[in-house]
């Protein structure tokens, strides 16, 4: 059962679109928070795929809200890039999206050098 609830979570987080909702100026919804509780659910709670597809929508997360070092750490101490060939197809094609909004963070906060490596 945690399993496949795990694997709700996934299916959920894979497609979350960030909308805050304010009030008075202040956000009812902290979505970095609620990122991270829902990726901790699925590494405690699942196989080893869905908890690299996490990872790999957790770093996405970062990159695209232009949090670089918090993304590339992220995908440092996860190794994914030392197994990836080893992952089904859909997987390796979100590795590779992840890498490539990497890749364009790095550029708009002007990091060329990592921005080469990444898109090399």
């Amino acid at each position: 059962v945690q399993a496949e609830i795990a694997e709700l979570y996934l299916d959920d987080q894979q497609y979350v679109i960030p909308r805050v909702l304010v009030d008075n100026g202040e956000a009812l919804l902290d979505v970095r928070a609620e990122i991270e509780k829902l990726c901790n659910f699925i590494y405690d709670n699942s196989d080893e795929r869905a908890r690299a597809r996490a990872m790999l929508c957790q770093i996405f997360y970062h990159a695209m809200h232009d949090r670089y070092y918090e993304a590339r750490d992220l995908l440092l101490v996860s190794h994914l890039q030392d197994h990836i060939q080893h992952m089904d197809e859909a997987t390796q094609i979100l590795y590779n999206r992840m890498i490539a909004q990497l890749g364009l963070c790095a550029y708009r906060n002007g990091l060329f050098e990592a921005c080469q490596a990444l898109l090399h």
